[in-house]
């Protein structure tokens, strides 16, 4: 049975900043440490092109969506959206989505 996906996008701006190695060495291990008892499966981060909107884009795929919406509402997840200001300048946007194709 498919899962789902949640795409968390960094914005980019002139003013933006991303550490790349706090969230590799760091804010990696803080969501698999706090959500993988929860139904997250895997993480994938993207570095984008000069053009993109955004600079890094971070994918979680998810056993369900329910899964995802029970992890939200749990207390770990204030330490991991406190922690992104540790690395980013910059409000990510959320989107969830169920898998509906892979391959």
């Amino acid at each position: 049975m498919p899962g789902a996906t949640v795409s968390v996008l960094y914005p980019k701006t002139p003013s933006s900043t991303f550490n790349i190695d706090y969230y590799k060495t760091t804010h990696k291990d803080l969501v698999l440490k706090s959500w993988s008892k929860l139904g997250l499966k895997s993480i994938t981060v993207t570095e984008y092109g000069e053009d993109a909107p955004y600079s890094y884009g971070a994918y979680l795929e998810w056993e369900s969506l329910e899964a995802f919406g029970k992890a939200s509402q749990d207390p770990a997840t204030k330490e991991v959206m406190d922690d992104i200001d540790n690395f980013s300048s910059e409000k990510p946007t959320l989107i969830a989505g169920k898998i509906v194709a892979a391959g």
